[in-house]
């Protein structure tokens, strides 16, 4: 039996049974599958992940910081936002005809800022979703490849296909104001991100090398440390919460954790191995969690809770092409991924949600002689209400 998606008439996956299948019925949340076949059985099945089909493209994805939303954008230049409680497009902001790569919502998720492959930049006012409003459209590199805001929401910062760092003064969204530019790096700047305090900026670039740069005077910004640390291209960075912690991400298949102790000295203190070129990063909002977006097709997470003794959680496979871009929900109980197979995957990592659905699909739970057959190694005990 395969699963296809009717809006595209792309097929998901499929289900193997020992018979063919006669019958079959979605549950109410279309989370679940029940089949007959011919022998008499019947399987539950526990579907994929919730699988968003753009067909012009996923590139990248960015929760609303409040709101159960979040954006996606694609190839054809628009971004769509859509909601996390139902899953269907609550509106489209129309960003031009150029590939969308860089989203990043203002920390009040009022304004949402799209950087696009042209270099252009546009402000919009995402008060009301189903009516966005272009406020502001400026340029930035001669394409965007990452946005940041400050944690204040009042300074963003862009960077692209050169090796410069732009920054502009977003007090008002309506008027934004150009601020003293970051130079240094000398290659593409694929990887940015600012501390959870505002004061640092950390940058990755084409040129096999990460920065930390001092920006709590926007009048006079200046290069802390140089990290040459990977032996390739820096394709991320990303801040851990408290701001004790910059990981960078390479070319290299490996994801560094350095100790920001003294900001001006960084100290390496884990290396991740990645199983392929991990293309962005994010840490999760408690900072335990690090995910990636790898070129191989699938996503990893890490616990990094002992941040010198990460450990390997989980992959995270669906996709059939690179995954573009990964981020984590707001309240750390999602992750979503774009890839350049046009679709946009959700994943849930709260544990007690995970339980709860496989103990509706498992209903009624193991009786005890149902135990004693499958778990043999294990004392019985009850796992599901």
């Amino acid at each position: 039996m395969r699963l296809w998606n009717a809006a595209d008439a792309t097929s998901l996956t499929t289900l193997s049974e020992p018979a063919p299948a006669r019958m079959a019925a979605f549950s109410p949340d279309g989370r679940s599958l029940a089949t007959g076949d011919d022998l008499g059985g019947l399987w539950l099945w526990h579907l994929p992940p919730p699988v968003l089909v753009e067909p012009d493209g996923a590139t990248t994805v960015a929760y609303d910081p409040h709101r159960p939303l979040f954006a996606v954008g694609a190839e054809n230049g628009r971004v769509h936002l859509w909601s996390r409680t139902d899953l269907h497009t609550v509106g489209v902001l129309a960003a031009g005809n150029s590939q969308v790569n860089a989203l990043a919502y203002d920390p009040r998720g009022r304004v949402l800022a799209v950087g696009a492959d042209d270099g252009t930049i546009r402000l919009w006012d995402v008060s009301d979703p189903a009516a966005p409003r272009l406020t502001a459209t400026t340029s930035g590199s001669p394409k965007v490849y990452t946005l940041a805001y400050r944690g204040d929401g009042r300074v963003l910062a862009a960077t692209g296909s050169d090796s410069v760092v732009r920054l502009w003064d977003t007090t008002d969204p309506a008027r934004i104001v150009p601020l003293p530019s970051l130079t240094g790096h000398h290659n593409a700047i694929n990887g940015l991100a600012f501390s959870p305090d505002g004061r640092l900026l950390g940058t990755g670039s084409d040129d096999y090398s990460s920065r930390v740069w001092d920006v709590s005077d926007l009048r006079a910004p200046r290069s802390l440390v140089q990290l040459g640390d990977h032996s390739n291209a820096v394709t991320s960075v990303a801040f851990s919460p408290d701001g004790r912690t910059l990981a960078t991400a390479s070319e290299d298949h490996t994801v560094h954790l350095m100790d920001l102790a003294d900001p001006a000295r960084p100290v390496q203190i884990a290396s991740l191995t990645a199983s392929s070129v991990p293309i962005t990063m994010a840490f999760s909002p408690d900072g335990r969690l690090v995910a990636t977006s790898d070129d191989d097709g699938t996503a990893q997470v890490w616990d990094v809770t002992d941040r010198g003794k990460p450990l390997a959680l989980a992959v995270l496979p669906g996709h059939v092409k690179p995954v573009t871009a990964v981020a984590f929900s707001p309240d750390g109980a999602e992750i979503a991924t774009t890839g350049e197979d046009h679709t946009t995957r959700l994943w849930t990592v709260d544990a007690a949600e995970v339980a709860r659905r496989i103990c509706a699909l498992a209903s009624p739970p193991l009786s005890a002689d149902q135990w004693a057959q499958y778990v043999t190694d294990l004392p019985y005990r009850r796992l599901c209400p």
